[in-house]
């Protein structure tokens, strides 16, 4: 066996183990109440059909399944069987829908039915089977890339949502939705160019190495991201919070009083009385230092309901939740810079945020330059 040869089983099997291991976690798993149980089934499921697909490399290296091993064209088509599960998972990731099995099967029957349809006139007539691959295959980028940008929109949308109602996002934003779909893009575009580059000049498994290690590194993101993913209790905008904005702002209609505000901002008198008492509910009630505040815990305080704040929040500020309450977090943990000799690790706890990475990177965002340079500064 070549050294080539070796390594490529290395591969196969690192795959196979490792998706193997991950969806034994995600199936079996006992978590906290904060996680996710049916995103984190849908990711084992996931990862449990292409652990049996891998293990597939090594029933026919034995003979059982031979024409799985020889067929390249019958492999690709077999590994499509995994695209329904991952469409389904991000459906579930996405809040678009729900993993039901009228869904599931809307997905899935299509893909194995062409698979047994090549299947069936391989036998027949090779030719015919050759074109039905490649419809297959058009059908199949079609369908992913539509499904592709479905998801990059409904991501877009689903963070802009979150951070109307969370004030901590770590666990709760899905920007990384985006990274590892351009991982699996640039993956496929790496194996297309190297497929023509090297082949007929080296032995195919150097192509198929360099597939299965960025296929090994796009999996373990992608688990990462699932294992660190926080429950999202409701996603705001529905129909019948859509309604009650609606009649809100025809009533808000009659209002003339406006105030002019510092930032050039015009305000009602009604926002302005409302910002004020955010304000002091949120500071001088130290809420913004409550870990894992939602926008139900500040409209409770302020003993409205959570639509309106939202609603008066962006008409006054233009701001989100989220960016709202960041906002006075990084003020006072600014002010405890330089008024206190508290540490950076008191600070950030006193003011909501439960890592230094992530307060170091807010505050880096918001000010230019990290807490300790920012108290550095002021002492010199």
């Amino acid at each position: 066996m070549t050294m080539l040869a070796r390594l490529d089983d290395i591969m196969h099997a690192a795959i196979m183990v490792f998706c193997l291991i991950s969806s034994l976690y995600f199936l079996f798993q006992k978590c906290d109440e904060q996680a996710p149980v049916r995103l984190r089934h849908a990711l084992g499921t996931i990862m449990l059909v292409i652990a049996i697909q891998s293990s597939l490399y090594f029933v026919g290296s034995f003979g059982l399944y031979d024409a799985l091993v020889t067929d390249k064209k019958l492999v690709v088509l077999v590994n499509l069987q995994v695209v329904p599960f991952c469409i389904l998972m991000l459906a579930e990731l996405t809040r678009m829908t729900e993993l039901t099995l009228k869904r599931f099967l809307s997905h899935s029957v299509p893909v194995v039915v062409s698979l047994l349809v090549y299947v069936v006139l391989k036998y027949v007539n090779q030719m015919y089977a050759d074109v039905i691959y490649y419809v297959i295959l058009i059908q199949g980028l079609v369908y992913i890339t539509l499904y592709t940008i479905r998801f990059l929109k409904a991501a877009k949308r689903y963070n802009k949502a979150v951070a109307d109602v969370y004030a901590d996002l770590d666990g709760r934003s899905i920007n990384w939705l985006g990274r590892c779909i351009g991982l699996m893009l640039l993956l496929v575009l790496i194996f297309a160019v190297l497929k023509v580059v090297i082949y007929g000049y080296y032995d195919n498994r150097v192509v198929n190495m360099v597939f299965l290690f960025l296929t090994l590194i796009v999996f373990v993101d992608l688990c990462w991201n699932i294992d660190q993913m926080r429950m999202i209790e409701s996603i705001p905008y529905g129909d019948e919070q859509a309604a009650v904005l609606e009649e809100s702002e025809d009533a808000e209609e009659e209002e003339t009083q406006h105030v002019e505000t510092g930032e050039g901002r015009v305000l009602t008198a009604e926002q302005k009385e409302f910002m004020e008492q955010l304000d002091i509910v949120c500071t001088e009630g130290n809420l913004y230092s409550m870990h894992g505040i939602t926008r139900e815990d500040v409209a409770k305080a302020m003993m409205t309901n959570h639509i309106r704040l939202t609603k008066l929040l962006k008409e006054a500020t233009g701001l989100t939740f989220n960016a709202y309450i960041t906002k006075i977090r990084l003020d006072q943990a600014a002010r405890m810079l330089l008024e206190t000799n508290d540490t950076i690790e008191q600070i950030f706890y006193t003011c909501g945020y439960r890592t230094r990475s992530t307060f170091n990177r807010a505050f880096t965002d918001a000010f230019g330059c990290t807490p300790k340079e920012y108290r550095s500064k002021a002492e010199h």
